[in-house]
């Protein structure tokens, strides 16, 4: 397993640090940058970044069944509104089906502080505000198109 966040020397190291402990004491640690360098084929990945930094995740967010607006809503079967959202979301490992990749994407990394606390389990998403989930379920597949 190998946990990552989107820029180096961020002060969110120490957050993803303490989470990767608690969590996966034997997952690698590193910055997104580094994951070019990595064979990741048989990690699964745990990501934490926001859509205006991180290249992973910007290409993630095109291919998921809610996308974020300029405004900073998450559009799904509904606006969802607010600055301060967060979608943890399941998806596919962009190398392997057999693994996972777990995105934490916020507007502000500060969002994502805590976020571990949110209860979940048994669904591919949860958009949450202040550590409270809004919405969640599984992503539904219906003639080839993905949705929430």
């Amino acid at each position: 397993m190998i946990y990552c966040w989107e820029a180096p020397g961020e002060s969110f190291e120490a957050v993803i640090r303490q989470y990767q402990q608690q969590h996966y004491p034997q997952a690698r640690l590193v910055e997104e940058s580094a994951l070019d360098s990595l064979d990741i084929h048989n990690s699964d990945i745990i990501l934490f970044g926001t859509l205006t930094n991180s290249p992973m995740l910007q290409r993630l967010s095109r291919q998921l069944p809610v996308s974020p607006s300029p405004e900073g809503n998450w559009i799904g079967d509904q606006v969802y509104g607010g600055r301060d959202l967060v979608l943890i979301s399941a998806w596919l490992h962009p190398t392997n089906p057999d693994r996972v990749l777990e995105a934490y994407i916020a507007r502000d990394m500060d969002d994502l502080i805590h976020i571990d606390w949110v209860p979940r389990g048994g669904t591919n998403y949860h958009l949450t505000r202040g550590l409270i989930t809004l919405r969640s379920g599984n992503y539904i597949r219906r003639m080839k198109i993905w949705r929430m």
